[in-house]
């Protein structure tokens, strides 16, 4: 009698701790669902330099050039402003100089290659050489190209290592854009706008 009241009460004990411990647990998940932690990352965006000369100084107007896929022409902004435009309002704001979007080349379904052979172009390279800004999306659509090869046949299943496999040569093709980007205008800042993993 007396060893089953000692297995019962070890049961309990060890049922009571492992509610405990689950309890916690369940609190500081929720804890880091509902007040995140900013996380270091390698792909986080470092700040200007101090010695880098503020934004239009000595300018009395800011000129945007956006080049890139959909993202940057608009798509998918049921207000028609698309992010450069949200962008543009806001160096308006923060500089107090009139802030204008010089040229848009951005082309919805755009691949990294397609890009390459854009920046080539003497209407680009004038563009970029006047810009005091260049606002770039590219690389979407070569990871995603409508999706073939990288869902299974039920379109169900994402498979990474297909997507992995396109993600080293749409990076070459992007630094390369960019190094040319530099050798248009040495002087702009540019800002690559990246995505988040969907998959």
């Amino acid at each position: 009698m007396k060893s089953t009241k000692w297995i019962w009460g070890m049961v309990g004990i060890t049922g009571t701790l492992a509610t405990i411990v689950f309890i916690i647990g369940f609190l500081y998940a929720v804890n880091q669902i509902l007040y995140p932690k900013p996380g270091n990352s390698e792909l986080a965006v470092s700040s200007p330099q101090p010695s880098q000369a503020p934004l239009g100084e000595g300018k009395d107007k800011i000129q945007i050039v956006a080049l890139g896929d959909s993202l940057t022409a608009g798509t998918g902004d049921n207000t028609g402003k698309g992010y450069v435009d949200r962008v543009r309002e806001k160096l308006e704001q923060q500089t107090g100089k009139a802030v204008f979007v010089l040229n848009n080349l951005a082309i919805p379904g755009y691949k990294s290659d397609q890009l390459l052979k854009d920046i080539e172009l003497k209407k680009t390279q004038d563009a970029l050489s006047d810009a005091d800004v260049i606002l770039l999306t590219i690389g979407g659509n070569d990871l995603f190209a409508g999706g073939e090869g990288i869902f299974s046949e039920d379109q169900q299943e994402f498979n990474p290592e297909a997507a992995q496999q396109r993600m080293e040569p749409a990076l070459g093709r992007l630094e390369t854009i960019l190094a040319d980007i530099r050798k248009a205008n040495s002087h702009a800042v540019v800002l690559y706008v990246g995505l988040y993993h969907p998959f």
